[in-house]
């Protein structure tokens, strides 16, 4: 008896909302085109109306899922026993680091001893990858001093959990919480993902003017 020819392959795909390769090849139709073939479909993650599948951004649960983007999220993914393969590992250019108001009496890392620094809290996450970047950072900032994680006090910041609704995506404000937490005086210092210092109404912090960087940059994990 002949066999019937086998279905069509779906994949997925999904990115973080960092520069990234994907980024550009999804932009410019690169990835579309590269898999418009017979016996292929391919999918995004981001634009599935299932909660579940998208959240296999952060868990892999989805077979057929390739991701580029931090790598918090797969290790803990392979941690849970996802069978998660690393295929090629990039680097971001970018500034990672401390962040105090410009009037702050912390003007070296040395300073952060004894000081509030924010960690996000987003209790209803998949896995919380800010805040694990976060404490990573702080980490990496306090050693680069002589300090440890007891020479300063970690300060928890409620924070809005991501994509959490059945049903399509519904894209939200994005809200700096660690920001607000340093401008009410909640906390000493922040240490955010991605931080981004100008005047420009994209940015997720106001006038470069108002705030001061610590130290060099340094690598935080997300």
């Amino acid at each position: 008896m002949a066999q019937s020819p086998a279905g069509p392959v779906h994949l997925w795909y999904t990115r973080c909302g960092a520069a990234t390769a994907s980024a550009l090849a999804i932009r410019q139709g690169w990835l579309q085109a590269e898999f418009a073939r017979d016996g292929t479909i391919l999918h995004s993650l981001r634009d599935s109306d299932s909660l579940e599948l998208r959240n296999a951004h952060f868990h892999h649960k989805q077979s057929g899922l390739f991701r580029e983007g931090g790598n918090i999220p797969p290790i803990w993914a392979r941690g849970i026993g996802q069978d998660t393969v690393v295929v090629a590992i990039t680097w971001l250019d970018e500034y990672q680091g401390v962040i105090v108001k410009a009037d702050s009496d912390i003007h070296e890392l040395a300073d952060l001893k004894g000081k509030r620094l924010a960690i996000p809290d987003h209790a209803g996450a998949v896995i919380d990858f800010q805040r694990g970047a976060a404490q990573h950072g702080f980490t990496t900032a306090l050693k680069l001093a002589g300090l440890g994680r007891e020479d300063a006090h970690f300060v928890d910041i409620k924070a809005e959990s991501y994509d959490t609704q059945p049903g399509p995506r519904i894209a939200r404000e994005y809200r700096h919480v660690e920001l607000d937490a340093l401008n009410s005086g909640e906390a000493d210092a922040i240490c955010p993902v991605r931080p981004r210092l100008s005047t420009g109404k994209e940015s997720a912090l106001p006038a470069a003017t108002q705030y001061q960087r610590l130290g060099r940059s340094f690598a935080a994990c997300e």
